[in-house]
């Protein structure tokens, strides 16, 4: 099923501050992304996915599981220096609600903002 990048992101309710900059204050964040699953760890598709914008999030562990089970292309990352998950997305220049995503949660593909 497919759903938008908005919809997908929103959808437990989380805050999301924009932090650029993490990447140059935090090395960990680097060294800790997950990768989505059709990756399979493979340097080659990893190398493909570029991280454009990075959100502080205030998303436990649980939520952060939840958010990669039901929308499997979403990266995330983690800050050792702030003890919090971050949020990697890897499209620029277009609308979260124009960007499509894939969804396990049949709610969230009804949800859907994508014309």
């Amino acid at each position: 099923m497919i759903t938008d990048y908005y919809t997908a992101v929103h959808w437990l309710k989380s805050a999301f501050i924009l932090c650029n900059e993490i990447v140059e204050n935090d090395e960990s964040v680097i060294e800790n992304i997950e990768y989505p699953e059709w990756t399979n760890d493979d340097e080659e598709g990893r190398d493909k996915i570029e991280i454009f914008q990075w959100f502080l999030t205030n998303m436990s562990e649980e939520d952060k599981e939840w958010m990669q089970k039901n929308f499997p292309d979403l990266i995330f990352s983690y800050s050792d220096k702030l003890d919090l998950w971050i949020l990697c997305v890897d499209h620029f220049g277009t609308m979260w609600k124009g960007v499509s995503t894939t969804t396990n949660c049949e709610n969230a593909a009804k949800a859907s903002q994508l014309p």
